[in-house]
């Protein structure tokens, strides 16, 4: 079973610079990502800005796998601590790098380096559901 963890979103004090960085940042179209750790499922919503080729392969998604971007073996690791693998039958996985703050609800699963398995829910945009295998955890051989 996989255990749930609240989620701290913290306070940044930066100069006016960065603080117009981030929010640009922040403007970006965003995934939406929902635990329940009761049901061991991860609740994926897609938004229609995303781009096209993410939305496709979260379309075509056969399993999603969800680790801490410190223990990806993959080149580039995204600078977001969280990283989800979308896994396609027809092409490469995708990355896509987040947050704390995309975590709705402030809860997430504990993410180790030891892999586990339960289920996600995607939404796309053009309404779909579909229910595909989540991996979480794992890491790089060392």
């Amino acid at each position: 079973m996989i255990k749930t963890q609240k989620v701290t979103q913290p306070t940044i004090y930066a100069p006016d610079a960065v603080v117009a960085a981030m929010r640009k940042s922040l403007e970006k179209p965003r995934a939406s990502f929902k635990w329940d750790g009761v049901a061991q499922m991860l609740h994926v919503t897609v938004p229609a800005e995303f781009p096209p080729e993410y939305i496709t392969a979260f379309q075509h998604a056969q399993g999603l796998h969800l680790i801490m971007s410190r223990d990806a073996w993959f080149t580039p690791v995204p600078e977001q601590p969280y990283c989800l693998c979308i896994i396609d039958e027809r092409s490469e996985a995708l990355l896509l790098g987040f947050t704390p703050y995309d975590w709705q609800d402030a809860v997430a699963p504990v993410i180790d380096r030891t892999k586990q398995k339960a289920e996600a829910t995607i939404t796309t945009p053009d309404g779909q559901q579909r229910t595909v295998t989540l991996l979480v955890g794992g890491a790089k051989k060392r």
